[in-house]
């Protein structure tokens, strides 16, 4: 059977996160890197939610859909050191 699971980009000194998304959700995405981000990687308080429509095609109409984006751990210490 395939998992449509999402893996957790973040890149840790000893290689990828193994974490992945409950099956059929996916992680939420890094404002700054654009990486998959796990719970254990998120900064807690920095979960936004946003709507938006995408264009449908030819015989449906846009479709509203919700984003996830969150800051992941390893930015927000990137951007602490370089603070």
């Amino acid at each position: 059977m395939i998992s449509f699971a999402t893996p957790c980009g973040v890149l840790l000194p000893t290689g990828h996160c193994p974490n992945e998304s409950e099956q059929y959700r996916p992680l939420p995405k890094c404002r700054s890197c654009g990486e998959a981000v796990c719970p254990e990687h998120t900064v807690p308080g920095s979960l936004q939610e946003r709507e938006f429509d995408i264009e449908g095609d030819g015989d449906h109409g846009p479709v509203a859909v919700m984003a996830e984006t969150v800051e992941c751990t390893v930015c927000a210490a990137e951007q602490a050191v370089a603070a």
